[in-house]
Parts: structure tokens; sequence; C-alpha cells
């Protein structure tokens, strides 16, 4: 097939390890001599025995490539140190998000009179109910607002849905032991209309950013709209481009504590919660827009065309 089409390039991306697919791309590029680049959107893939033993077959198959793209400075140093890839062939492509579509701002009052914000400062909670995101520990920090009496001065938003029923019942039960009135559920949420509803938002928490460390589209799309972000992945750093106090706070993963600081600190500096906003809108637009990361794509094509 590959012989019949005659491309000038193949593109190869598993998720986080090969599959038979790409051992079938690694030998259709080496006998047709066609260059292949190599893109992984996955992070930190699963440790173990099994791991070890794949990466002795992967590891010719990817220094096979002409070049490899990766989401963020984890899987830079991955390639590097598991499979001895030259490092100044690797190149860190941020998540890409429309910038368009998720411009600062767009719909929000719409957004907070539909969840009956009113005046409150809203935390949202973007994603899917799962206790590998933390969210549960995001329904503690609302508990204890609440038991503090600040139900009328905060407001948890959760914008997602959920993959199985039992894994939104831990948050509905809390919501209905505690009588959480300053926490909303939308539910399942339609792709075009996730702008709104972080619009919506004054401050964005990501409690668990560790399980595994990654750059989720969601995030992306947060710092496309220009929220001020605190995300729970103290120790991971890398995996994101969150540096904390730079353009946004970093934490300890699963820790309320910590999250009712930053919320308590952030919600009263608005000139330190600006600087995030504009922190992270600015590196979304150069960085992550779908239009500049094409040409940095292309340039990498032509570069190993070229080879």
């Amino acid at each position: 097939m590959i012989k019949k089409l005659k491309p000038d390039l193949i593109l190869e991306n598993p998720y986080t390890t090969l599959t038979p697919r790409s051992y079938q791309t690694y030998f259709a590029s080496k006998v047709n001599e066609v260059p292949m680049v190599y893109i992984d959107p996955g992070d930190i893939p699963p440790k173990g025995a099994l791991k070890k033993i794949l990466s002795r077959f992967e590891r010719p198959v990817i220094n096979y490539a002409e070049h490899v793209v990766v989401y963020n400075e984890m899987g830079r140093t991955r390639f590097a140190e598991e499979y001895g890839f030259p490092k100044e062939y690797i190149t860190v492509i941020p998540k890409p998000v429309d910038t368009r579509q998720f411009t600062p701002g767009l719909h929000r009052d719409e957004a907070r009179s539909r969840i009956g914000a009113r005046d409150r400062f809203v935390v949202g909670y973007m994603g899917r109910l799962s206790n590998n995101k933390g969210g549960i520990h995001m329904m503690e920090v609302a508990r204890r607002f609440k038991e503090d009496g600040l139900s009328d001065r905060f407001f948890f938003l959760f914008a997602g849905g959920n993959i199985t029923e039992s894994d939104a019942k831990p948050f509905h039960a809390m919501k209905r032991k505690y009588g959480l009135d300053n926490v909303h559920f939308t539910g399942k949420v339609r792709h075009r209309d996730m702008n709104a509803y972080q619009a919506a938002c004054d401050l964005i928490v990501y409690p668990d950013v560790t399980n595994l460390p990654g750059f989720s589209s969601v995030l992306a799309e947060s710092m496309a709209m220009g929220k001020a972000i605190v995300i729970g992945n103290k120790g991971f750093e890398g995996a994101t481009p969150i540096r904390d106090r730079v353009n946004g706070m970093v934490i300890q993963a699963r820790n309320p504590g910590d999250i009712i600081e930053a919320i308590r600190e952030l919600s009263v500096d608005d000139v330190q919660r600006k600087k995030y906003e504009e922190a992270v809108r600015e590196y979304a637009v150069k960085e992550m827009d779908w239009k500049e990361q094409a040409k940095i794509f292309k340039r990498i094509f032509d570069k190993a065309v070229d080879a």
C-alpha cells in the first residue's frame, strides 16, 4: 500500500506504547525509504517489567524516525533517556487549541446566569467526574466553604459528565449528604458549549494532574480562555506549561487544604489573578493555536523530507 501511494512522509502517532500498526509503519518506512516523523501524545506511560521488555523492541523503531514530537518536557526527557533519541531532534509542541473558539469572556454572563452563580466567586472543575482526576477533593473544598458559612461568596462549578454511573455516585451522594447548594453539576457538556462554562469561572482548579502526569485538552482550553489556574501536580511540573507563581499556582495533588488556601488568596488578589490570566492566554495564542502549530509542523516535515 505504501509503495503504491508513494507518500513523501509517514506520520506515526501511537499513545504511550507502540501498537502492531507502529511496527508495520516502521517496516514500510524502512523498506520503501520513506521518512517517518513520530508524534507521541502520551506523557508518562506505565512502568514495570512489561514496559521494560517492550522498550527493547520499541527502541529501534523510534530511533528510525527522523524527528519526534511530544506535548511536554517530561515527554522529551523520556524519549531521550528511555530510547536514547537525540534531544536536538525532539520538539515539544504543546497541546493544540482553537484560540478563537476559546476566547476570554465568551458567553460569560449567559453561562453564569444559567448556573445561578449570581455575584459569587466561581471556582471551576473542568472534566469528567472521576476519582483519578481528584474531583472529589474539590467537593470536600465546597463542603468546608459551606461549613464556614461562605456559600453566599463562593460557588463551585463541575463542568463535565461521567463515563460510568459509579464514577459520579460519590459526587452526587456528597452533595445530598451535606446539602451543598454551593455546587452545580452540568452533566455531559457538548464541546461547543465548554467555552461558556469556562468563561463563567473566576478560577479553575485541577486537583490532580499526576495520574498519569499529562497535558489535557481541557487544561489547554482553560489556558486559551485566559483563566487563572491552580493545578495539583507538584513534583511533575514538566507535564504542563503552568509554572508556580509565574502563570498559575502549582500545589500538591489531592490536597483540599492547598486548594482552599489558593482560592482564598486569589479571590482577593485581583492583580495576581489578572497576571496569571494574561500569561496563559498569551502562551496559548503564541504556542498552542492551531495555525501557529501548523507552521511548526510544516518546518519539521520539510526538514524530514529533505534529510
